[in-house]
């Protein structure tokens, strides 16, 4: 795409919303936020609003704040949609493609903060960013696959593949492996007798 065919497309469309998202709880969406700021702030657009979808993953169709801005882009509150990077709406084609026509047909733009060849009314942009959204995709899926592998390397070696999350009863020891806790494993007991003697 040449320069030629970009348009400064911001000039018309002051009011503005921001999308922000973090995939998990480790996360946080503050470099977003206060990179887009600074992009609102120099070329002085009007923040309406901000959305934002914290340890959601790019491949879940139901989030709160995404159907909040769409419902808010059919009331007419801004003009444009800001987001960091496009996976930031989804890592999946089909999703991600829904998304962007259901913001685009209220005659909202969706503006990319890092990925500038999609702010464009060039005819190829829709294939370019299909393009991106197909890598966000393959990216995905191929993080899901090493997750996976790490986790069985962490089974098959007796240790709890996820330190962040140990369910109530066992405690990790500093080698990764899990460790009764006797009271609290007194309560579990008891809750399973409870169930299945009483039918609670």
């Amino acid at each position: 795409i040449s320069q030629q065919e970009k348009p400064d497309t911001f000039a018309e469309n002051k009011k503005v919303a921001t999308y922000l998202r973090v995939s998990s709880d480790q996360q946080d969406v503050k470099m977003q936020r206060e990179e887009i700021a600074t992009e609102i702030k120099t070329k002085g657009y009007e923040l309406v609003d901000e959305y934002a979808d914290e340890s959601i993953k790019g491949t879940t169709e139901n989030r709160l704040e995404l159907s909040r801005l769409i419902d808010d882009a059919q009331r007419g509150l801004f003009d444009t949609v800001i987001c960091y990077k496009i996976d930031r709406l989804a890592r999946d084609v089909r999703l991600g493609l829904n998304t962007l026509h259901e913001i685009e047909k209220t005659g909202v733009r969706v503006l990319v903060l890092k990925e500038p060849m999609l702010n464009t009314d060039a005819p190829a942009y829709k294939m370019l960013r299909t393009a991106i959204l197909m890598g966000a995709e393959m990216e995905y899926e191929s993080i899901k696959q090493r997750t996976r592998s790490s986790k069985f390397a962490w089974i098959t070696s007796n240790k709890w593949p996820s330190p962040g999350h140990v369910s109530y009863g066992y405690k990790l020891k500093p080698d990764y492996r899990l460790e009764i806790v006797p009271d609290q494993a007194e309560i579990v007991k008891r809750i399973f007798r409870m169930y299945l003697q009483e039918n609670l």
